[in-house]
């Protein structure tokens, strides 16, 4: 892996915004002066930016939009405890004397800058109509990305680029036109890997149980998959109950009907992922996820039925469902099982901080680590979808910081009982090449307890970037919008300073400590960077536009196209399907490479302007990129739908601009086995 390209674009973006902010400091007491006089006030751009909340001393979310000490956001939304928004530096910018130097000359010469920036409204950027419903949406058959989607999905990035590649090089082109034509369902590249009703639950054992050699590969792979972000079940518990399982298969009644549904859920997970990594053998009986999943729909889990007042564990297996859901492609589907778990959860006051002195301090981890993986859930179908989340952070008081007596690592959450852990090593090493032997020494050693917490960090930026520059009512001028990149970049560059060691992926010190933690994070992070200067990644004309505020739009595009390489860049050379599943966020890495493509096709629409219209640092990543998405189409029919849109694309691109070299691309590729012909009649109706 590489490092990231340099910051500067990002660090010129930040002095631009400075510059802007010290001229609106220069006038804020004659704005005062002649607000006083008329008997009103007004409201700042910088005072909007906390509208959906914040996190409070004990990483809980309080009412300014902001978290404080423990968590670590202070009053001005930034990680420092003591710089304010306007008229100050930012401390991940303060790196030398000279720097500031530059910075005080720059704003000796903007003094007299008037710009259009303060008249012309937030529609000139990206996000465009985004209060407009150009066409109506159904759902379909339930599977896919059917329904609505909105301007912060990738999905929609696909389709703006695929409208520009489509007009004619010598027609003028209107970046905020949606014609009728064309619609983002066209381009949602999620299918159903497979028909998860393929299996009727008429006709299973519901009480039907793994052997136990299977049953405890099955449990332990679900928590090595999860890489400890999804924390629907607790381990221990859950591990204590399949021991039971073990030794009493006949004590299983139907009172238990309950949990054992939620344990198929988790074995069906466990083993879409095993047969996904290509770790289950003849030696091991791994039933089909497809199996487990029906013996969960007969025992009452069932993502056609409403659960009827769940309780906590009802809530964690609804989790499981949309999880389950997600991972096979059923997006649309997943989203609404997740939006009825969020409901439940909040009608029994998951997201409230607990004071019951009857609940025991177990009790209230679980309460905890049960919302914030829906949550987070929540959040992450946000993205991919555009849709607005159904939760405010303002709304959430649950600490989310890590008891103090386990900041270290989950000891207790990776080791298991013995005899469990030795079955699992066991079969991980089983028939292994040397290399695999290796990589398992390290992956699923030991998860640092952080690492949930810093993901949830990184949801509630995502949140407030939701809220602050994609919601419909969002309508403001673009200098405040300008503000508003300012400062969630600067939270985004406070999060990753305060990362500890294990966590934080270009650090040099050693750390004993699964390495997939500080990959998940490191590709999240730039993830949102490109989501949030997505909205300057595109043409912007704004009548007598400052000079400093071009240069500000044309930074933020360079971070939003520097994102998208960094995050090509972070991934491993050379992917093997089964290779990026053990080491990556496998439940989104498809989201993420189509993010990054769109991005990436994006700048060649705009002839690479913000890359001084060179684009050959560009031709790697595009074959790293379908690299991935070729080598996950080999199980995926999402995948391998995503490839043929962007292979499409990639010609479209390569008529404009003909110096771009991805002959090393094929042109067609084998499709999954479960790719049907109407599947492909749809494809070429969708791309014609």
């Amino acid at each position: 892996m590489s490092r990231p390209p340099a910051k500067q674009s990002a660090r010129d973006l930040i002095e631009s915004k400075e510059r802007i902010n010290k001229l609106e400091s220069e006038n804020a007491a004659l704005r005062r002066v002649l607000d006083n006089a008329v008997g009103t006030s007004q409201q700042s751009p910088q005072s909007r930016t906390g509208l959906d909340g914040t996190m409070s001393q004990d990483g809980t979310m309080s009412q300014d939009g902001t978290m404080s000490q423990d968590g670590t956001m202070s009053q001005d939304g930034t990680m420092s405890q003591n710089s304010s928004r306007k008229g100050s530096t930012p401390s991940a910018l303060a790196t030398s004397s000279s720097h500031s130097k530059d910075q005080q000359a720059l704003i000796r010469r903007i003094k007299q800058v008037h710009g259009g920036e303060r008249h012309s409204d937030n529609t000139v950027g990206s996000p465009g109509h985004q209060d407009v419903l150009v066409h109506s949406v159904d759902y379909g058959q339930g599977e896919g990305a059917a329904g609505f989607v909105g301007k912060r999905s990738e999905i929609s990035w696909i389709t703006r680029a695929t409208r520009y590649l489509r007009t004619p090089a010598d027609a003028q082109f209107d970046w905020h036109d949606e014609p009728d034509w064309l619609s983002n369902a066209k381009y949602s590249y999620f299918m159903d890997d497979e028909d998860v009703l393929s299996i009727d639950e008429d006709y299973v054992d519901a009480f039907q149980l793994p052997d136990n050699i299977a049953m405890t590969v099955l449990s332990e792979a679900f928590f090595h998959a999860c890489q400890g972000i999804f924390n629907f079940v607790a381990r221990d518990q859950f591990l204590d109950k399949v021991a039971v399982a073990m030794r009493r298969p006949n004590h299983l009644a139907w009172e238990n009907r309950e949990w054992l549904a939620l344990a198929n859920l988790v074995w069906a997970i466990a083993s879409k992922w095993l047969h996904m990594a290509k770790l289950a053998d003849d030696d091991v009986a791994i039933e089909s996820h497809l199996v487990f999943y029906s013996r969960a729909r007969s025992l009452g889990l069932d993502h056609r039925v409403q659960q009827d007042q769940p309780n906590i564990r009802g809530v964690q297996a609804m989790g499981l469902l949309s999880f389950y859901l997600l991972m096979n492609g059923s997006i649309n589907r997943a989203w609404l099982v997740v939006g009825i778990a969020i409901r439940h959860a909040s009608s029994l006051g998951l997201h409230l901080s607990t004071m019951d002195s009857l609940l025991s301090h177990v009790d209230l981890e679980e309460r905890a680590h049960t919302w914030y993986s829906i949550y987070s859930l929540e959040v992450l179908l946000s993205e991919i979808l555009g849709r607005p989340t159904s939760t405010s952070v303002a709304d959430t008081t649950v600490p989310m910081e890590p008891p103090k007596d386990t900041i270290h690592h989950q000891s207790s959450s990776n080791e298991g009982s013995p005899e469990t852990k030795a079955i699992w090593e066991a079969f991980l090493r089983r028939k292994r090449d040397l290399n695999q032997r290796r990589n398992f020494l390290s992956i699923g050693s030991a998860i640092p307890s952080m690492h949930h917490f810093n993901h949830n960090r990184l949801c509630t930026i995502s949140h407030r970037i939701e809220r602050s520059l994609y919601a419909p009512q969002v309508k403001t001028s673009w200098l405040s919008v300008q503000e508003y990149l300012n400062d969630y970049q600067t939270q985004l560059w406070e999060w990753e300073k305060s990362l500890p060691e294990e966590l934080n992926l270009w650090s040099d010190v050693a750390v004993d400590s699964d390495p997939r933690a500080k990959i998940t994070l490191a590709l999240y992070h730039k993830s949102l960077e490109m989501m949030l200067h997505r909205t300057c990644l595109c043409k912007i004309s704004i009548p007598d536009e400052s000079a400093e505020s071009e240069q500000f739009n044309l930074n933020s595009g360079q971070a939003c196209i520097q994102a998208a390489m960094s995050l090509i860049d972070i991934l491993p050379e050379r992917p093997t399907m089964h290779e990026a599943v053990q080491l990556l966020p496998w439940w989104h890495l498809l989201h993420y490479l189509c993010q990054a493509m769109s991005v990436i096709v994006l700048e060649l629409c705009l002839n690479a302007i913000h890359l001084d219209g060179y684009p050959d640092t560009l031709e790697p990543r595009i074959l790293k990129a379908m690299a991935y998405l070729q080598c996950l189409a080999t199980e995926s029919k999402s995948s391998y739908k995503a490839w043929r849109i962007f292979r499409r694309l990639l010609s479209y691109v390569n008529g404009r601009v003909p110096k771009l070299n991805i002959a090393d691309i094929p042109m067609e590729m084998r499709p999954p086995k479960s790719w049907t012909d109407g599947d492909e009649t749809q494809l070429l109706e969708d791309l014609s």
